[in-house]
């Protein structure tokens, strides 16, 4: 457990350097490309994997809200 602590430390870091550049940029994810992300995500997994395995994960999509994000930057 101990060992997972520097990564989650960078992870919740990098979370909100990114968040508060957003904020003073005005940078702002709207919903429509969410929902196009998680729709692609889950077409996608859907395909390879079959309905059921295939839906993305929580983290999965919090992970490519982050990027959607980091992309505007």
């Amino acid at each position: 457990r101990e060992e997972l602590k520097p990564a989650a430390t960078k992870r919740v870091t990098r979370s909100l350097v990114l968040e508060k550049i957003a904020e003073a940029e005005k940078i702002e994810v709207s919903d429509a490309e969410i929902d196009t992300e998680i729709e692609n995500m889950t077409r996608g997994a859907i395909t390879r994997l079959g309905a059921r395995q295939g839906l993305p994960t929580l983290n999965e999509l919090t992970k490519r809200y982050q990027e959607l994000y980091s992309e505007q930057l």
